[in-house]
């Protein structure tokens, strides 16, 4: 079944406090990690790039600019690493206002932002 959970042997579902990536608070969601988490969940834990509530109304006239490693041919492994830089920046901003970027673009606007500011 595709949105079935497989228990984990040791640790059952396996659950853990969903923390934002942007603002590191919790989100108020249980996350059910079963066995997709190797060890026993941590009690917090970031499982998701979506904004919280909060950081969602605050970042809504920005795109969220993720430093990320891989290709076209797997999904995006963020390094932790990220910018809010405002829509109109965009000739066309993403949807969902997020975008991920190479080690070296990202490195690239880091650097004019600095000397912007």
């Amino acid at each position: 079944m595709k949105d079935s959970i497989t228990l984990h042997p040791k640790y059952g579902l396996n659950p853990t406090l969903a923390t934002c990536f942007y603002c590191g608070k919790e989100t108020g969601e249980i996350a059910l990690l079963g066995n997709g988490y190797k060890d026993e969940a941590p009690r917090n834990l970031c499982v998701s790039l979506e904004p919280c509530a909060e950081c969602k109304e605050k970042f809504k006239d920005y795109v969220l600019c993720i430093e990320a490693e891989g290709d076209e041919s797997s999904p995006p492994l963020p390094s932790g690493r990220w910018l809010a830089l405002r829509k109109h920046c965009f000739k066309s901003p993403p949807n969902d206002g997020i975008c991920f970027m190479s080690h070296e673009l990202f490195m690239t606007l880091y650097h004019q932002v600095q000397s912007a500011a």
